[in-house]
Formats: C-alpha cells, sequence, structure tokens
C-alpha cells in the first residue's frame, strides 16, 4: 500500500431503521476513528440508503472500508468508486453528515440518479451518458460550499 490519496464511494441499504439518535451515535463513532486514521468523507442518510464517500492515505481508506464492511446495519454495498485521487473532496471533514432535505435541488436530484444507476449486480448504468467518474466527480464537488455537519 502506498501513501497516496484514494477514494471509496459507495451506496448500501440499512438493515434496520435509523432514528436520529442511532445517525448521531454512528456519525460520532465514524469521526472518531476516520480521525484517528487520517480519513475525512461525507455520509449521507436518506429512507434506509446510505451513501458514502471516504478519501485518505490508500490503506486507512481500505482498512476504514473493511470495517465498514463488516458492520450488520446495513448490506448490498455497491461500490461506485474506490480509485486513487488527485485531491481530497473534504479535506476538513471527518464524517460530513447530510439529510436530503439539506441540499440542493441539482444535490438532490445527482444523489437519485446515482442511486438508480446502481443496478442490484453491483455494476453501474452510465448517468445521462456521462461516464460514472465524471458524473461522480461533478456531484462530489458540489458539497464544497458545506461546512461539516
Amino acid at each position: 500500500m502506498t501513501d497516496e490519496l484514494h477514494r471509496v464511494v459507495y451506496l448500501s441499504s440499512a438493515t434496520q431503521g435509523f432514528p436520529a439518535e442511532a445517525l448521531e451515535e454512528l456519525l460520532v463513532g465514524a469521526r472518531e476513528a476516520n480521525a484517528r486514521r487520517g480519513v475525512t468523507g461525507m455520509l449521507i442518510y436518506h429512507d434506509g440508503n446510505f451513501f458514502q464517500v471516504l478519501e485518505g492515505r490508500k490503506a486507512d481508506v481500505l482498512e476504514t472500508l473493511d470495517r465498514i464492511r463488516a458492520d450488520r446495519r446495513h448490506a448490498g454495498m455497491i461500490m461506485l468508486e474506490n480509485r486513487p485521487c488527485r485531491r481530497s473532496t473534504f479535506p476538513d471533514w471527518s464524517m460530513g453528515y447530510r439529510v436530503l432535505d439539506e441540499l440542493s435541488q441539482p444535490q438532490r436530484e445527482g444523489f437519485f440518479e446515482l442511486a438508480r444507476a446502481a443496478n442490484g449486480d453491483g455494476t453501474l448504468e452510465l448517468v445521462r451518458n456521462t461516464p460514472i467518474a465524471v458524473y461522480l466527480d461533478s456531484f462530489l464537488n458540489s458539497f464544497r460550499e458545506f461546512e461539516q455537519a
């Protein structure tokens, strides 16, 4: 493993309900663990679905991903991206969190388009005839206006 900057983006489905208290508990734990590892990112939760971005050193991101994969609170992980990246989209967010209602209309539409592009077999379709990587970069960059919440 190298020290290169790496990004993982995935969708998954909750296996149980997530009231606000449970989400807050999840976020507190994620922020603490990510801060220790130097991992940054963002989480969107909506209607039983998670969208998460993890960025950092490759070894730390993949170790975090392994821990998340073992978490029984979600299932059906669909990988949208798992690759080196040139720069961090969320350099100051140990784990930013947004509810869909806080997003702009284009961001909400982007979230739903990514969810629709993800097939049950873990593959992705093009979004608006745009390669997923290009669409995903544009979608993630739209969050630069936010502070970690």
